[in-house]
């Protein structure tokens, strides 16, 4: 089955699955740069706050979560936000794939 893209945000699914995504995407570019012990144990809950966080605070007039599904599951992401620095525009934030891909 080929990945496809929907837009996310619009409810408060999926905020889980994204963190987790993003998370290891992050521990496999980061490992060597940050401890163990963040990569493996601090940072999964801090993606889980992150995103639970954009999703609840998701406005479709500033924010672009897309996500490329396959088999229900995310295997890339990418966030762009105004919000995060209004001054310069839209911001990407995040574009992450999953290491296995």
């Amino acid at each position: 089955m080929e990945p496809h893209i929907v837009r996310l945000g619009t409810s408060r699914n999926g905020a889980d699955a994204i963190a987790d995504l993003h998370t290891r995407s992050r521990q496999v570019a980061y490992r060597g740069l940050y401890g163990d012990a963040h990569l493996d144990h601090a940072l999964p809950e801090i993606s889980r706050t992150v995103w639970r966080k954009r999703f609840e605070t998701f406005d479709p007039a500033t924010d672009l979560i897309l996500a490329a599904m396959e088999g229900g599951e995310p295997v890339g992401l990418a966030y762009a936000s105004f919000k995060l620095n209004p001054s310069v525009g839209a911001l990407l934030d995040n574009l992450h794939v999953a290491p296995e891909r």
